[in-house]
């Protein structure tokens, strides 16, 4: 009789599988099964997720959970049906600060336009003393198609790799771009570029993301420097990715790549900067006026009067090398999009 007592608790007994610890970033973490909201992590991003709720779940071969929380990357893990899961699983959330990987670029004066010893542009002219009042935060790289792909899942790039630049955007992909991002980080003032247009610089909230001005374009591909690229006075193929067969100032000649390369392939400049020369032109906040530069000193000026065409800078993989100077100023119409137009975002903290 005691060993017949015995068999019933056993049988009776709940052999439920245990729950599984999930440890995220500390504060409050959405969690999803399969797109289903299914709780929240705790303070210290603990959250308890039952085994039976997630056998219950897998269909298809394969379950899947994704976490979310405001200013953070979307993270997300997959398990086939005939995979264990663990009792504990660590996920680690990257902000899209980080995720973006931006350089603090600090406030300062440069004298803006041409050297007397440059090519003749006459726009690039006169030179003139401008001071930037704020420090900002620059991204290291040019804008990569894996971080573009995180905002909108359309990449219409010619060139197409994870860590090749993100190309064939205007600017009306790149303000949609921007208004997603900006709400995903709880931005007040998402639509910056119209906003900025508009209104200035100052109508748009500190921690909102944008494109760089034309004027803190040029700071920082100069870094400091006096010469007509950041690092001397010649540019050749070895030192950034452009038509080699036209390089500038030197007799260095190489073939043209015919190509965006991955981004970082060359040196930094002094302020930790990548591919500032080449690979893709970069939009810029300010519409184009010949007659900018005419205004004298100035401080941290943007160009807000409409006209038809938008600032480019840096010139790409398809330019000569007159055309990566930093001084260098061309512009298209916001509309125009190609295989060597590109972007980098700053943020001012």
């Amino acid at each position: 009789m005691k060993f017949l007592f015995l068999f019933i608790l056993l049988l009776s007994y709940n052999f439920s599988e245990p729950d599984i610890l999930i440890q995220t970033e500390p504060g409050e973490v959405s969690i999803f099964l399969k797109n289903r909201k299914i709780g929240i992590s705790d303070s210290k991003g603990l959250f308890y997720l039952k085994k039976e709720l997630i056998n219950s779940r897998r269909k298809n071969g394969y379950m899947s959970i994704s976490f979310r929380k405001m200013g953070f990357v979307k993270q997300s893990l997959s398990f086939a049906n005939d995979k264990k899961i663990d009792s504990n699983i660590s996920v680690k959330m990257m902000s899209f600060f980080d995720f973006f990987d931006f350089v603090k670029i600090s406030a300062g004066e440069f004298i803006m336009g041409s050297l007397d010893n440059e090519y003749k542009v006459w726009h690039e002219k006169p030179r003139h003393k401008v001071k930037i009042s704020k420090s900002f935060y620059m991204m290291k790289f040019e804008l990569t198609q894996k971080q573009w792909t995180t905002i909108l899942s359309r990449n219409r790039s010619e060139f197409e790799g994870d860590d090749l630049p993100v190309e064939n955007v205007n600017r009306l992909d790149i303000r949609k771009f921007l208004i997603i991002l900006n709400k995903k980080i709880g931005c007040k003032t998402p639509d910056t570029l119209k906003i900025i247009d508009q209104s200035g610089l100052d109508a748009i909230n500190k921690g909102c993301y944008r494109l760089p001005t034309e004027a803190e374009w040029e700071y920082s591909a100069r870094a400091g420097s006096n010469t007509i690229f950041s690092f001397g006075n010649s540019i050749a193929s070895n030192q950034a990715n452009f038509d080699g067969s036209q390089p500038y100032k030197t007799k260095l000649k190489s073939k043209n790549l015919l190509k965006t390369i991955k981004v970082g392939s060359y040196k930094a400049n002094d302020f930790g900067l990548f591919d500032m020369y080449g690979n893709v032109s970069e939009w810029c906040i300010d519409w184009f006026d010949t007659k900018f530069y005419t205004k004298g000193d100035v401080v941290d000026p943007v160009n807000i009067k409409e006209s038809k065409q938008k600032i480019i800078r840096g010139g790409s993989w398809a330019s000569w090398g007159k055309d990566l100077r930093s001084s260098h100023r061309f512009s298209l119409s916001p509309k125009f999009r190609g295989s060597s137009l590109g972007f980098r975002l700053v943020v001012i903290k």
